[in-house]
């Protein structure tokens, strides 16, 4: 994926106490897309890109004409990568909050804003610049009611509103040709010794400038988001709560560490402790070491301002406004939360799917701990195991698990070290034992059995 330049991040609202929301008695069934839905949403973004290009003008139309194009292809990689949902009702529900909310404001109907739901896991919802709005799944199942979900909304209509993307590319292009940037530059191609370290620093003044600027964006999206919240029946209060939550962006939504040592244990092959805890991996130590390296740099390109100073900017402008609690529901609390349920299912199975097993299967021991009879969670354990053994065999396993690093949460590097330690046999047998004692539970589901055997076969050669 192509991040660079692009969109205005809204990284947002883990919730303090992990929790696993789901339905009792759910069956989940993968979304499958709607090629026409999906087909016409490309023919809107295309139309839109053309139109852009087609009205670029001033000194560097060349400049931003590739800045435009780069963009359109980062969001056109979504659609590729089969990671936007081009459900109907799905979508429909999406745009029903962004109706109701433009039903109170209507000048913003004029934005022509494209909401669709994005099957990411991070928590975070983007702004564009050229009317896409992608709200990911890994922040929606995070927010407890639909007035929280408005507020997302309304904060990335307000990057729209303020044209806050295409300010971003201009504020760039003219940084770079500017006769101070050049100077710089032609100083650094004529000198002697250590270009590349002055160009990273060159750079990176740049990629300072431009977060500020983003910081700057952020406090005037929440206030304008707030404003037009509090045209609707939405409860304002609700953004503060939000907001409070940003500093927990980096925790995963369960807060729960996979308990490994009794998942994996079993008479004939028990859990060995060798496994888990050791800090001092070549991977860990790695990663830690480059956490410890880059914590100034993380700290001073932090995309959004103190969540703390955020609330009170707008507590200070907005001191009765968000206090108002009414909670307004376009549907009902149960279709909000069995929406929730279903994408928590959506990231496993789309991470499986698309090389990340490594955290598809994170995913799933966080989740079985609290829905140990759910036949999906049980199978995909094993069909994870399953992919990494063949994947190791063929010498590519690091092509689908990822290694420790220092952006991850300590406890997914903790089980990323596990994993790292298991042998190709290990893998076999894991995978062959739990799905044997799951069978029990499992045996008559049918996409359970085929990975049983599965399970089986790898086990037995």
């Amino acid at each position: 994926m192509k991040y660079f330049f692009l969109p205005i991040m809204l990284l947002y609202f883990l919730l303090l106490t992990g929790h696993v929301v789901a339905q009792a008695n759910f069956t989940y069934i993968p979304l499958k897309d709607d090629d026409a839905l999906k087909s016409s949403q490309l023919d809107l973004l295309t139309e839109r890109y053309n139109a852009d290009i087609a009205n670029i003008s001033g000194t560097y139309k060349k400049d931003i004409e590739k800045l435009y194009k780069e963009r359109y292809e980062s969001i056109k990689e979504y659609f590729d990568d089969s990671m936007v949902i081009a459900d109907r009702e799905i979508n429909d529900y999406l745009q029903s909050i962004l109706s109701e909310i433009i039903k109170y404001n209507p000048d913003l109907g004029k934005l022509n804003v494209r909401p669709l739901f994005c099957r990411a896991w991070w928590p975070n919802a983007s702004c564009y610049g050229e009317g896409t709005i992608l709200f990911n799944i890994g922040l929606f199942t995070r927010l407890d009611n639909e007035s929280e979900m408005a507020f997302v909304l309304c904060h990335e209509l307000a990057h729209q509103y303020f044209d806050h993307s295409n300010n971003a590319i201009n504020h760039y292009t003219e940084t770079i040709n500017s006769k101070e940037f050049q100077a710089q530059l032609k100083s650094i191609k004529n000198a002697e010794f250590e270009k590349r370290k002055q160009l990273e620093a060159l750079l990176k003044n740049i990629s300072f400038s431009g977060r500020r600027h983003s910081r700057e964006y952020e406090s005037q999206a929440d206030s304008m988001a707030l404003i037009w919240m509090g045209r609707t029946n939405f409860s304002t209060s609700g953004a503060a709560a939000c907001l409070a939550l940003l500093d927990s962006a980096d925790k995963d939504k369960y807060n729960i560490n996979p308990n490994l040592p009794t998942v994996f244990n079993f008479p004939e092959y028990p859990f060995q402790q060798s496994w888990i805890g050791d800090e001092n991996s070549f991977f860990t130590k790695l990663a830690n070491a480059q956490k410890e390296e880059n914590k100034a740099l993380e700290d001073s390109l932090k995309t959004h301002p103190d969540c703390l100073k955020r609330i009170a900017l707008l507590l200070k402008e907005f001191p009765d406004t968000l206090k108002r609690g009414f909670d307004f529901i376009v549907y009902d609390t149960a279709r909000f939360k069995a929406l929730q349920t279903r994408f928590d299912y959506e990231i496993v199975d789309y991470t499986f799917h698309h090389n990340n097993v490594s955290r598809s299967l994170y995913y799933t021991l966080q989740m079985m701990q609290s829905l140990p009879s759910d036949a999906y969670l049980a199978s995909n354990t094993g069909r994870c195991l399953n992919l990494m053994y063949q994947s190791q065999k063929n010498h590519v396993l690091g092509r689908i698990i990822d290694l420790p690093a220092p952006a991850n949460e300590k406890k997914y590097n903790d089980f990323l070290n596990f994993l790292q330690q298991l042998r190709l046999t290990d893998i076999a047998s894991l995978s062959y034992y739990y799905m044997r004692r799951a069978s029990k539970d499992f045996g008559k589901d049918k996409m359970f059995l085929q990975i049983f055997t599965d399970s089986r076969q790898i086990f037995d050669n």
